[in-house]
């Protein structure tokens, strides 16, 4: 039964401290609070648009835990959790990103590979110009 104090809330609850927790090839769990009691869930997709719900079960919490399952391995994943106050006001939180075990980040940047050859070219220039005999003339 939903009190008249619910029914007049208005105010979204507050998503916070939304974490990863473990992650296997295809799945991972995540745990997040809200400032009142809400169920909710997890959207996501391999983007920041999403496209799944994975919806947790049980009573109006506070601590939620969710395990989201159905992924492919090695696979970089956008999500955020949503939460929905007795009231049916709905809060949100911050895109979150996690990759499926094996997933290997790209670096952005320089990738280590780079910096290896241009270590390399740099020591044989070294070497060269260290080692190398005057011309005659």
């Amino acid at each position: 039964m939903i009190d008249s104090a619910d029914a007049q809330d208005e105010v979204p609850p507050v998503v916070m401290g939304v974490r990863v927790l473990n992650v296997g090839e295809e799945w991972f769990e995540v745990k997040w609070e809200t400032n009142e009691p809400t169920k909710g869930g997890v959207e996501w997709g391999r983007t920041d648009e999403y496209g799944n719900t994975a919806q947790a079960l049980g009573s109006f919490e506070t601590v939620h835990y969710l395990n989201v399952t159905g992924l492919k391995k090695g696979t970089l994943y956008h999500f955020r959790v949503f939460a929905e106050d007795l009231g049916g006001n709905i809060g949100h939180g911050d895109d979150v990103k996690v990759g499926t075990f094996p997933y290997e980040a790209e670096d952005e940047g320089i990738s280590s590979w780079t910096w290896a050859i241009i270590a390399i070219v740099l020591i044989v220039l070294i070497i060269y110009f260290l080692f190398r005999r005057p011309s005659a003339g």
